[in-house]
């Protein structure tokens, strides 16, 4: 997997009400849907299935050595009947307190007949198997529910175990270890679970949102973002319904004093969307409709100087601001500043070519933690030098392009 991936689980995600565009959001979630979701709950639930069978094979081997085992043996009974229906319950109730609110009733009557089963007999080396099986069943729900909700069920199944193997510490001696490893059994394969699927979600979610990010890169110089497009779509749709009553004859001219008013209101939001989006750029958007750039980044472009990049240095330049970003510590809150411009004069040499600094300012980026990538990428946005000064990292880059005016496309110069 990509290095960008990698710095995933250290990438600061927002969390003060990031709005993805629609568009762009039903994409992320059916991908992390596919990727997230079925296929690794499936796999879980083989690794599931071979727990289950572990302590099922422990059990039988347990038999002979229990004063009675008819309460562990309905443990066992109770525990898969109740996974069958506990997995019915998830597949066709949609109501979500349903499912674990039976979950956890079956879990604690499992759990009584399993230490009824084996109280007093942890001395003979007897310990509970229904229970511990509890935590591998939770695998697939902490994949597919909330992980909070498994790992809370399976630490509350440990923690009772565990207690009541201290509880026979004085009669078990040395075998109360073994107690309490096996109430371990129950809390380690979906705690493991959890942060497995937690660290992968965090994967999959940065870089779906970088290559959906990068969807902007190749827009034009000058072109309205997925936020602004879906507001004129929705202004465009508002105006068509208008125009298509007034030419069917269902609103009658002159118009009423209310449709009037709404006429002028979308003729001014459309004028105002169309003024505002006048300077921004691919840079801007990119920076806006991103989860983990939108808090962290703050652009300044007055010129619009950031439409003028070529495609590679357009890549290059969002991969920067992306590592920074990821390099960055926890505790950095200032945003990392990107300031393009002011341009330089027109060489008459090269009448249409046109050259502009481009500055990055980082904080709280470590001497020797800066991805070598960051270099790369700087190197082909154009000739930079790095320093840093007070805790602060700064790259500035001379930009150089070469405008082609009869096509509207720019190019790199090297």
């Amino acid at each position: 997997m990509s290095r960008h991936a990698a710095v995933a689980d250290r990438a600061r995600p927002t969390g003060r009400g990031f709005r993805r565009p629609s568009r762009s959001a039903r994409a992320a979630d059916a991908a992390l849907e596919g990727i997230g979701g079925g296929r690794l709950a499936g796999g879980l639930l083989v690794a599931a299935l071979l727990l289950v069978t572990m302590h099922v094979l422990h059990f039988a081997v347990l038999v002979p050595f229990y004063p009675d085992a008819t309460a562990s043996a309905w443990a066992w009974v109770v525990l898969f009947a109740g996974t069958a229906a506990s997995w019915a319950i998830l597949a066709l109730v949609r109501t979500r307190w349903i499912a674990p609110s039976v979950m956890l009733a079956i879990a604690l009557a499992v759990v009584v007949l399993d230490v009824v089963g084996t109280q007093g007999a942890l001395y003979l080396g007897v310990t509970p198997t229904a229970a511990p099986a509890i935590g591998a069943l939770l695998m697939p729900v902490a994949v597919l529910r909330d992980p909070r909700f498994a790992v809370a069920l399976g630490s509350t199944v440990g923690a009772i175990l565990a207690v009541c193997a201290l509880a026979q510490a004085e009669q078990a001696g040395v075998q109360a270890v073994v107690g309490v490893a096996n109430a371990g059994t129950a809390v380690l394969p979906v705690v493991v679970t959890a942060l497995a699927s937690s660290g992968l979600r965090r994967i999959v979610r940065f870089e779906l949102d970088l290559v959906l990010v990068q969807s902007t890169v190749g827009t034009s110089t000058r072109a309205v973002g997925m936020f602004a497009s879906e507001e004129l779509a929705r202004l465009d749709d508002d105006a068509e319904r208008l125009l298509a009553d007034v030419g069917a004859g269902r609103v009658p001219l002159p118009l009423t004093r209310d449709l009037a008013a709404t006429a002028g209101s979308l003729a001014t939001r459309l004028r105002m969307r169309l003024m505002e989006g006048r300077s921004d750029t691919w840079l801007k958007h990119a920076v806006a409709e991103s989860e983990y750039l939108a808090d962290a980044v703050d652009v300044h472009d007055p010129d619009g100087l950031a439409g003028a990049l070529a495609q590679g240095q357009r890549d290059a330049l969002l991969l920067v601001l992306w590592l920074l970003v990821s390099d960055r510590s926890r505790a950095a809150a200032i945003p990392v500043t990107v300031r393009l411009g002011p341009a330089t004069p027109h060489d008459p040499m090269h009448p249409r070519r046109t050259a502009f600094p481009v500055s990055i300012a980082a904080h709280g980026v470590p001497r020797g933690r800066t991805d070598p990538s960051t270099w790369e990428a700087a190197g082909i946005v154009g000739p930079f030098e790095s320093s840093v000064a007070n805790g602060v990292r700064t790259i500035t880059i001379d930009c150089a392009v070469e405008n082609r005016a009869d096509t509207g496309d720019v190019g790199l110069v090297r």
